[in-house]
């Protein structure tokens, strides 16, 4: 397993469009960093990592957690202290970077982590990752999801109770039929931002309610990202010849023979800068109902201020509860 990151190492790392060499050695040094970190089973230092008010979603976490914000306890430390137990090595399989905007820079992909506890056989277990790392190195948003049992990964063929005490909060729009319980924001947001994120909401929640897969591309921006929580891979859209990926995906993840419905049970909106034209992250938790089955799941995504659109989607399967790691209430 390789247990510290570097370019040399790394031979799968892609580019979704252009970036200059400063922003790629700054964003795989925040990567090499949280490695560290983790095989150094350092998780009390975790949260040193990350900017002021960023957030984490967690393979095993029950919900999205905020991080360095004022008011809020560092939730990551108890959660980073149970992950990593029995971690013995990480290896990054693949690695596309695409700077989302000047200031960010959105590192996605797969890593597989190595684990053994005691003198028991050595267990390899492959997950999805978007992190969102800053000029200066910190790590803004880290999303991790568990990839699913070979059986039931797409392979993308071409051919083929008391929430934490946040910047603020609102009751949801009812009238917007989507959402249940609070829309939160870790940094301060603005009326329009909050309209946006909510009408992505609520175009996707009709792509997958209507069946409409054909129409999915459609809300990504160029050179934009998609990774899937059963696909074999990180899908890079409307660059010219990826257009029919997206819709195979949602073809074989949902189908048109059932009654999809998705609802929205967390959402936390989180702009990456102050101004108008900031990219805005919204990470939470959602309930997919598909025919007569229901699972639950992470989210995360960027969008666009100018457009409302898609610059990443990331979708992670939430862990059985028996592994769910409970994550304190308490303010």
């Amino acid at each position: 397993m390789k247990k510290i990151l570097s370019v040399q190492q790394i031979l799968n790392i892609l580019l979704v469009k252009p970036i200059s060499p400063q922003t790629q050695q700054i964003t795989l040094k925040a990567l090499e960093g949280w490695v560290a970190k983790a095989l150094a089973h350092q998780g009390d230092q975790i949260s040193g990592l990350f900017a002021p008010q960023s957030t984490f979603s967690g393979t095993m976490a029950d919900r999205v957690v905020p991080i360095n914000v004022k008011g809020n306890p560092d939730h990551i430390e108890i959660y980073m202290d149970s992950f990593l137990k029995g971690l013995k090595g990480i290896a990054w399989n693949l690695i596309k970077l695409n700077p989302i905007c000047e200031n960010f820079c959105l590192a996605t992909g797969s890593y597989t982590f190595e684990k053994q506890y005691g003198v028991g056989p050595i267990t390899k277990t492959t997950g999805h990752f978007s992190f969102i790392v800053d000029k200066e190195g910190k790590i803004r948003h880290h999303h991790s999801g568990i990839k699913l049992d070979e059986e039931a990964v797409i392979t993308l063929d071409q051919t083929t109770e008391h929430p934490p005490v946040l910047v603020g909060s609102d009751p949801l729009h009812k009238s917007e039929e989507i959402l249940c319980g609070e829309i939160q924001w870790v940094s301060p947001t603005t009326e329009e931002q909050r309209r946006l994120v909510l009408t992505a909401l609520k175009s996707w929640e009709n792509i997958v309610g209507e069946n409409k897969f054909e129409d999915a591309a459609s809300l990504f921006s160029p050179l934009s990202t998609f990774c899937g929580m059963r696909a074999d891979r990180v899908i890079k859209l409307n660059d010219g010849s990826n257009t029919k990926l997206l819709e195979f995906y949602l073809e074989q993840f949902l189908t048109r023979e059932k009654q999809n419905t998705l609802t929205w049970k967390e959402l936390l909106i989180n702009p990456l800068e102050r101004g108008a034209d900031s990219p805005i992250v919204a990470t939470g938790t959602y309930c997919l109902t598909t025919g007569s089955d229901t699972q639950e799941g992470h989210f995360t995504f960027i969008l666009e201020a100018e457009t409302g659109r898609f610059l990443h989607f990331h979708s992670g399967l939430k862990a059985d509860k028996s592994t769910e790691i409970i994550l304190p209430r308490d303010a």
